[in-house]
């Protein structure tokens, strides 16, 4: 099986998990604002003097690097606790090609890009049009507190009392999703950073292209008082070589899980290992048993499940549910060589128990 059917696996199992989903990205956040009204109150814990100093450090390191607006890919990663691989910075582009991108309200710019063949993480600087623009994320609302902007303000204050204080007319919720006739990326992870000058943005989603592929992003900037205004961004995205590829040599039986592991693909990146193992169901009563909960996933020396890698995505897709063929695909914390083998383990989704792991020899 080739690498891009393989990625292609990658995409629809990803796709899967958010079918039906799609619809204004800006209105679907609707229900995230909605429990975030009805949380209950966090309760307080008392912090030791040397870890609240520690934590004041941290935050203000932060602080800096967001209101210089410097925030880059890495920064996220570090952020998230995501491992990569040294040479990750190595691989970050920037002086990227790209054209349009400029609405009513504000200006998008890709600032920095990493494509390491199977998912794109692209850095979007955000400014307003004018002066009188508040750009704010796309799931806040006016009379939100402006502690979801920044915490450097009081935390009673609305966002709605912020920009009266500081002479905004306009408050505007800025996004970015993939354009309707891109086909090679899907924008399905968002974060973002409020900076001095606007806000930085971090997209990331599965990519599907060559060495290098001009994509369409649809940069959205929707003014609470107004008419919303869109405009494209293309931009070309040089795309990194992967570091190894490794498969098994043959089939595994799996008894004790009611499974065979028919094959296992990794391919190693900087930015995480990305796996696929497919797998045909040999004893129906065992794999009935998990009651519609079956699940496979791969373990360490240990038998613990491996982290995740940067993109954080993993879904097992039934292929052939009459000949019981399944495939799991998921992406795994980066390694700087192909491993000699590679553990994998079944449980129950429900119950949780699980089955020794099992070995399968890689170095195909």
């Amino acid at each position: 099986m080739t690498d891009n059917e393989i990625r292609q696996r990658f995409h629809r199992a990803v796709d899967t998990t958010l079918s039906g989903l799609q619809g204004d990205p800006l209105l679907g956040q609707r229900v995230i604002l909605q429990a975030r009204q009805k949380e209950e109150p966090k309760m307080k814990k008392k912090l030791s003097i040397g870890f609240a100093i520690v934590l004041a450090l941290v935050l203000m390191s932060v602080t800096a690097v967001a209101a210089a607006g410097l925030w880059g890919v890495l920064d996220f990663m570090n952020q998230y606790g995501k491992t990569v691989l040294d040479g990750a910075a190595d691989t970050v582009q920037t002086d990227i090609p790209q054209q349009g991108g400029q609405t009513a309200w504000a200006n998008f710019t890709l600032r920095e890009a990493v494509c390491d063949g199977w998912v794109a993480y692209l850095i979007f600087d955000v400014t307003p049009a004018n002066e009188q623009t508040l750009l704010v994320f796309e799931d806040v609302m006016p009379d939100d507190s402006v502690r979801y902007l920044s915490s450097e303000y009081p935390e009673d204050m609305t966002i709605a009392q912020l920009a009266e204080e500081k002479g905004y007319t306009s408050i505007v919720r800025v996004n970015i999703s993939e354009a309707p006739t891109e086909t090679r990326l899907q924008c399905l992870s968002k974060d973002e950073k409020m900076t001095e000058t606007g806000m930085t943005l971090i997209v990331s989603g599965p990519y599907q292209g060559g060495e290098t592929s001009d994509v369409a992003l649809r940069c959205i900037a929707a003014p609470f008082e107004g008419e919303t205004d869109a405009a494209i961004l293309t931009a070309t995205l040089p795309v990194n070589a992967p570091l190894w590829t490794t498969a098994s040599s043959g089939p595994v039986d799996y008894p004790q899980a009611g499974v065979r592991i028919d094959s296992v693909t990794l391919t190693g990146t900087v930015m995480g290992v990305y796996a696929e193992a497919m797998f045909t169901v040999t004893d129906q009563a065992i794999y009935d048993s998990y009651e519609g909960g079956f699940w496979l996933d791969f373990a360490d020396e240990a038998g613990g499940e491996l982290p995740m890698g940067a993109f954080g995505e993993g879904s097992i897709d039934i292929l052939d549910e009459e000949a019981g063929i399944g495939c799991l695909t998921r992406d795994m914390q980066a390694m700087e060589q192909a491993p000699a083998s590679i553990s994998l383990y079944a449980y129950s989704a429900w119950t949780h128990a699980s089955c020794e792991p099992v070995s399968v020899p890689l170095g195909k």
